[in-house]
């Protein structure tokens, strides 16, 4: 998992509408699996993250946070590549 946003989502260019893949978001975020928030600075709209990722933007966070967009737009492919 990483961090899943609409931005991440328009670079990836899917073939499934963002629509689709917001629904199974919020479903996941329902359940606990995932939380819904802002977590990468720079980063517009609802943002979707799973718990290495927030761990991950947490310690950034705490050294200084300079490349904090840069780490979850990275994370944001990788989840997206996995299925999130």
């Amino acid at each position: 998992w990483g961090v899943v946003s609409r931005e991440v989502y328009l670079k990836e260019r899917l073939a499934v509408p963002w629509r689709e893949i917001l629904w199974a978001l919020r479903r996941l975020e329902a359940r606990g699996l995932i939380r819904g928030g802002h977590f990468v600075a720079g980063v517009t709209g609802e943002q979707f993250a799973g718990e290495e990722a927030m761990t991950l933007l947490a310690r950034v966070r705490r050294s200084g946070g300079a490349r904090q967009s840069e780490i979850g737009q990275q994370i944001g492919r990788q989840a997206l590549a996995l299925g999130a």
